[in-house]
């Protein structure tokens, strides 16, 4: 994306459309993201924004997401039941 990016618009609904095409851009550009590299990239955003909104933006499941931080207690609770 060259320029300055857009920072006046007319309307909420304006500035939405806006957004989304920046994401399908960029969407577009870097397809091939592997769903690991996607997780990591949520974990480094997630301070910054809803980790809902991020997981919506990326297309992943909540409990999949869930699931995958979840698993060092997992495997520490399967290592103790050994």
């Amino acid at each position: 994306m060259k320029g300055r990016p857009r920072t006046n618009f007319g309307s909420v609904e304006e500035e939405r459309d806006y957004l989304k095409a920046q994401v399908d851009y960029l969407k577009k550009r870097y397809p091939a993201l592997s769903q690991c590299e996607n997780y990591d990239i949520i974990d480094e955003l997630r301070c910054l924004h809803g980790i809902t909104r991020l997981l919506t933006i990326a297309g992943i499941p909540r409990a999949s997401y869930t699931w995958r931080a979840t698993q060092p207690q997992r495997d520490t609770r399967q290592d103790h039941g050994s």
